[in-house]
């Protein structure tokens, strides 16, 4: 169970990095910031309600992303999981080791 805790943890942190920071294959979720109201680089900013904060906030997102990675590694199995758990610490390691 406890394993379950960290790896869904590390998946969902390693998605919200993915969703508030980065652009994604085919500027993905540069888009899916942009539809919410949060645009990339300078310009207006008007954010939804509940989907600006979500897209604009690691700690806000990772809640959601989080729980949805637990719900996948339930319903699918852990292993796709597990792979972006994986790909989330070693992000971690390279950043702290950056550092």
């Amino acid at each position: 169970m406890i394993e379950h805790i960290l790896i869904a943890g590390f998946a969902g942190w390693r998605a919200s990095r993915l969703l508030v920071y980065e652009a994604g294959p085919g500027n993905l979720f540069g888009r899916i910031r942009a539809a919410c109201g949060v645009p990339d680089g300078p310009g207006e900013i008007r954010p939804l309600p509940f989907l600006g904060p979500l897209v604009s906030c690691v700690p806000c997102a990772s809640v959601w992303l989080s729980a949805a990675a637990w719900g996948i590694g339930a319903w699918l199995g852990w292993m796709p999981v597990a792979i972006v758990a994986a790909c989330g610490v070693a992000l971690m390691l390279e950043i702290h080791v950056k550092e």
